[in-house]
């Protein structure tokens, strides 16, 4: 269970079994998939590809994959992943002190996270030359073509980008 040999991905785990087993001070890649429903209230056109069990849903890059998965358990500002679910999800955008992103009620942060542990799954990949990882990401991106990686190659993640833009836009500002 969740072994980080150099060059291997590891076991995929449920993101709160994975985030205490991530490796310190490794650059990496990481993976997340549905394994279980999307929130009902999901914006996903049944005009898109289907988003079904299994499916790689997102993939990335780490120069410390130990930090970068801290980033994931913080509030949805912090997380472009969490900041895409929760536009496709429907939950509401607000703005609140110096963030550089809108986020969310820190209820709904709670729901989006105990989803995400309970229907997710979480891989890693540690990789220690930045020249390799690099590469290895474009090339991982570009071959799953991962719905809610925002790099606008194909219909679905076009949608997944423009509902971010939309949720951010929309975005309540309760900065002082």
């Amino acid at each position: 269970m969740g072994s980080f040999a150099v060059g291997m991905w590891t076991d995929s785990l449920r993101p709160n079994e994975a985030w205490p087993l991530t490796p310190v001070g490794e650059p990496g890649l990481y993976r997340w998939y549905l394994d279980g429903p999307l929130p009902v209230s999901f914006d996903w056109p049944s005009t898109l590809i289907p988003l079904e069990m299994g499916d790689l849903l997102y993939v990335g890059k780490a120069t410390n994959l130990r930090t970068r998965a801290k980033h994931h358990r913080l509030p949805t500002s912090g997380s472009a992943l969490r900041r895409t679910l929760s536009s496709l999800a429907g939950y509401r955008a607000i703005w609140r002190g110096k963030s550089a992103h809108p986020g969310i009620s820190r209820n709904d942060d709670a729901l989006l996270t105990e989803w995400m542990n309970n229907n997710l799954l979480l891989s890693f990949l540690v990789l220690n030359n930045e020249e390799v990882l690099d590469k290895a990401e474009a090339d991982l991106r570009k071959k799953s073509r991962a719905p809610l990686n925002k790099d606008q190659m194909g219909p679905e993640q076009e949608h997944a980008y423009s509902a971010g833009k939309l949720w951010r836009k929309a975005a309540v500002d309760l900065r002082l």
